[in-house]
């Protein structure tokens, strides 16, 4: 989301341990804290495409979403819905960029999405919606833009002239009585108050994209963002999804390939309706996933790609169009004999959904983790 930027710094008190050389935690105002709450907003594509970019990091690899973005850039046109829906995938908006837009360091470079209204209330059924296309569905007028909203109701996320308090791991505690930096030393193991130092930095746009990439890998974030060149792995990922109760229920038939040796699970064969769905992992927003209770399966409309059609979707969430001759292509790229080789029909729902999205974030053979279990 492309803005004006007038500043090219935030400031940021880091106050650290010399002898391991960690971040014990920082010091910061609103600035710092309405940049972390952001990443919370936006969409996995959008997070996608920004870890992807070169940085002192360098490119982070979450899962089998890099894959699966990748191959929505990859599909051909004629497979999607409509000449916007690549776009909507690969650069998705979302409900909150307007309290992004005029964060002093905004990491999201696309466009700010514009949203139109049809105002025949007489005789169009898709009256007063809103869309993102300029042209309505319901009777092919050229739309207005709607109202956006009031740039004082957009003015980030936490109060102005407040202070926090923010651990290494990404913990945000408000800067009160009930904090003291005595207790968060004695907390992290300090012994030696002397080896403590405190750092002031500023922080850049280039920096804000190192501590998001650190922060999807890595429980020591401040310190790998600010102390070293990468981010420490943590094999226990910080993203999770949730298997949702009281959502709408979903049934799904796929064919399976499976590798009988191992049983991993090659790839699966299912018409639009899941493909749709794993394509619309990338609308989700990261924190509807981190949260637990904010996690929501929802209906995704008039869906992304073309049906009545057969799609295939790799272990590792490659999307693409089934043909008379990938199954062959597969077989020939996995090396594996057809003797080797099983076939199983199977119904999934809501849980099953979650449990590929869980393995989507943590895995690079999401469909074997997420689905493993209905094998046998």
């Amino acid at each position: 989301m492309a803005t004006t930027q007038t500043v090219d710094y935030v400031p940021l008190k880091l106050v650290v341990d010399e002898e391991s050389n960690k971040v014990i935690f920082a010091e910061a105002g609103k600035d710092f804290v309405d940049i972390l709450c952001s990443f919370l907003t936006f969409p996995l594509g959008t997070i996608i495409r920004l870890v992807q970019k070169e940085s002192n990091t360098g490119p982070v690899t979450i899962g089998c979403l890099n894959n699966l973005y990748q191959s929505v850039a990859d599909l051909e046109k004629d497979c999607m819905k409509t000449e916007t829906t690549k776009e909507m995938l690969l650069q998705p908006s979302y409900s909150l960029e307007d309290y992004c837009s005029d964060l002093k360091l905004n990491i999201d470079d696309s466009q700010p999405t514009i949203y139109y209204i049809c105002k025949d209330f007489n005789g169009c059924y898709n009256s007063y919606v809103l869309s993102t296309s300029s042209v309505c569905d319901g009777c092919g007028t050229h739309l207005d833009p709607a109202v956006s909203l009031d740039k004082q109701f957009c003015n980030g996320f936490v109060n102005g002239g407040a202070t926090f308090v923010i651990t290494d791991d990404l913990r945000v505690i408000p800067n009160s009585m009930d904090f003291t930096s005595f207790r968060m030393l004695r907390s992290s193991g300090i012994k030696n108050i002397t080896l403590v130092k405190e750092i002031a930095i500023n922080v850049t746009k280039q920096k804000v994209l190192n501590l998001l990439k650190c922060s999807l890998v890595s429980k020591s974030t401040l310190t790998d963002s600010f102390l070293r060149t990468k981010p420490t792995p943590d094999k226990s990922s910080r993203i999770f999804a949730y298997n949702a109760e009281n959502t709408n229920d979903i049934q799904i038939t796929m064919k399976l390939v499976l590798r009988k040796s191992d049983g991993k699970i090659l790839y699966a064969q299912a018409d639009h309706d899941f493909a749709d769905l794993i394509l619309s992992f990338l609308t989700f927003p990261l924190g509807g996933v981190v949260n637990k209770q904010a996690v929501y399966l929802r209906g995704i409309g008039e869906g992304y790609v073309k049906g009545p059609r057969t799609y295939v979707v790799t272990d590792n969430l490659v999307v693409t169009q089934s043909s008379p001759t990938s199954a062959l292509h597969l077989i020939n790229y996995f090396q594996t004999s057809l003797d080797n080789l099983k076939e199983k029909v199977i119904n999934i729902g809501v849980n099953e959904v979650f449990s590929i999205l869980k393995a989507s974030l943590t895995s690079t053979s999401t469909l074997t983790d997420g689905l493993g279990h209905l094998e046998t």
